[in-house]
């Protein structure tokens, strides 16, 4: 499943530029917000104030491509950079993983609703400071991912998404839920 996504999303990031059978191929910028997942890690700080980092959570940046295949039809690829912190005077603790969504949409008035496919992959949960014992890594995962966004204006769009993916914890069978539930918003070109 796995090589599957890899190749679908390589074909799709180096054929897009190219308009082979797509009337309209645009560049992308997106950002977003997510939460949800397993809880990763708990930190009490000295003043008594907790902070958390889930499997989820919580910033994405990326840029893309969206090709319109039909008045009706868009296919977008995303590549984004996910991450998450917890940081104080003495150490901090990052969660960062590389995120590529593949995703078929369908137009509905100013309304695009989809999903498809999801790839993380250098996956890792690291500390430093007195936390620099903290050194986990997890095997590049495939999930899927549910969106539905809103155009406004003639390039912005805002939505939500949910993803569905579990992260295997490299040399264990266990699993991490990485799922997660947010918002985005994009500005095509």
């Amino acid at each position: 499943m796995k090589s599957l996504f890899v190749r679908i999303s390589l074909i799709a990031g180096f054929l897009l530029p190219f308009q082979l059978a797509w009337s309209d191929v645009h560049f992308l910028l997106e950002a977003g917000v997510h939460t949800g997942g397993d809880e990763l890690i708990h930190v009490t700080f000295s003043d008594g104030s907790t902070a958390s980092i889930k499997g989820g959570s919580l910033v994405t940046l990326g840029a893309g491509l969206a090709a319109n295949i039909t008045d009706k039809l868009e296919l977008r690829f995303v590549e984004n950079y996910k991450a998450d912190s917890v940081n104080a005077s003495n150490g901090s603790i990052d969660f960062t993983r590389w995120v590529s969504n593949l995703l078929l949409l369908y137009r509905v008035d100013k309304w695009k609703l989809g999903g498809g496919l999801t790839h993380h992959r250098n996956i890792k949960l690291k500390g430093d400071g007195v936390a620099s014992v903290l050194n986990v890594n997890f095997d590049d995962a495939v999930g899927t991912v549910l969106e539905a966004d809103y155009q406004f204006g003639p390039h912005a769009y805002f939505g939500g998404q949910y993803t569905n993916i579990k992260y295997p914890v490299t040399g264990l069978s266990s699993k991490v839920d990485g799922s997660s539930i947010g918002v985005v918003i994009g500005y095509v070109f």
